[in-house]
């Protein structure tokens, strides 16, 4: 029985909703710590109604992303789109999420530019490229001031 069904959670269950996500998070990332490959990530998926599930694996998504770049074993997003269809939403990829992946790909030194992620997110274009001018003036910034 996931956490969702034995406690009946509803996006209205604000602090409840976010100490499962929370819990859920944390586990993932000390699975990353103990294994020696991915951990599965449905593992730490709860059922729920579609809302709240999208919320989960948008956070545990820009976990694992971290974990994955961290350790030099990235992940596209195109591939969790491809797991987990329901991640993309009728709208597509929520652009926290996108942004989270051009950050940690920028701190690390990988390649990477708006126009890459406007080809690859065209639905998400236009709001890609106002937070990605924003993210690259502020890292901009950052290093000048360094």
């Amino acid at each position: 029985m996931t956490d969702a069904t034995r406690t009946g959670l509803t996006l209205d269950d604000g602090q409840t909703t976010w100490d499962v996500l929370s819990g859920r998070v944390e586990a993932l990332r000390r699975r990353w710590d103990d294994a020696h490959a991915p951990p599965p990530l449905l593992e730490f998926v709860p059922e729920g109604s579609p809302s709240l599930r999208r919320i989960y694996l948008t956070e545990l998504v820009k976990a694992d992303l971290e974990c994955r770049w961290s350790r030099r074993q990235p992940r596209p997003l195109e591939e969790y789109v491809a797991e987990f269809p329901e991640l993309a939403g009728p709208s597509g990829l929520p652009c926290d999420l996108i942004l989270r992946e051009f950050q940690l790909r920028k701190r690390l030194g990988e390649p990477v530019n708006a126009e890459e992620y406007a080809r690859r997110f065209p639905a998400q274009a236009t709001e890609l490229a106002r937070l990605l001018t924003d993210t690259v003036a502020t890292v901009s910034g950052s290093a000048d001031r360094n």
